[in-house]
């Protein structure tokens, strides 16, 4: 049941990001499995999760400051990095950043891989903002073993959204990949279907599943 729960969380990530990013082009990280004969521990510890989400945050948070993109990539990278230069970009002309671009410095729950190799991929769920937006579903990925996690997206859960739940972050999770079986449809599928959606609407065969 666990190991289902886990895979399930794969989809639901993909998913989330799909609806959270809309438009925005991006490669989704796809995890590797891990050899069978590695021992399988955390990549991370919840406080170095904690630390490398501060960092990344403060990084955030000295942009939109600034109102400047310069530095962003040393901690933000694919859609995310494309998303914030807008904002700011936006930004500069209205004011400041809309408030839908916060991003909670507190989180509910991290989901910690256990893939021996790269890329990685850490799943953060974050408070509801102080004006009680929903919570933020924040993707950091880790390219190799020299590089900084960076923050690669963020999707907005909406009201009524539920996830399943995880395994504690000391044990680790073993990452679902895109051709899991045993689900209502692969990851991979439930994004290709979502993406049929997006662009037929309600005469995609798979409107009815979104």
């Amino acid at each position: 049941m666990r190991s289902r729960i886990t895979k399930l969380m794969a989809a639901v990530a993909a998913l989330g990001l799909t609806l959270g990013l809309g438009a925005c082009e991006g490669r989704i990280p796809e995890p590797q499995a891990a050899p069978a004969d590695v021992d399988q521990i955390p990549d991370l510890t919840e406080e170095q999760e904690s630390k490398i989400r501060a960092s990344i945050l403060e990084t955030l948070d000295q942009a939109t400051q600034n109102m400047s993109g310069d530095g962003l990539s040393a901690r933000v990278t694919g859609p995310m990095l494309d998303v914030r230069n807008s904002a700011i970009t936006v930004g500069k002309a209205t004011g400041g950043l809309d408030k839908t671009n916060t991003i909670p410095s507190d989180m509910m729950q991290t989901v910690i891989p256990v893939d021996s190799g790269w890329p990685r991929t850490v799943y953060t769920i974050t408070t509801t903002t102080e004006d009680q937006q929903s919570q933020r579903l924040l993707v950091f990925t880790q390219d190799s073993p020299r590089q900084n996690y960076k923050l690669w997206g963020v999707a907005r859960l909406f009201a009524g959204a539920q996830l399943p739940r995880f395994t504690v972050p000391e044990i680790g999770t073993q990452m679902g990949l895109p051709n899991d079986t045993g689900l209502v449809a692969t990851p991979q599928e439930a994004v290709e279907r979502y993406a049929d959606v997006l662009q037929n609407g309600a005469n995609s065969e798979f409107a009815d599943q979104f």
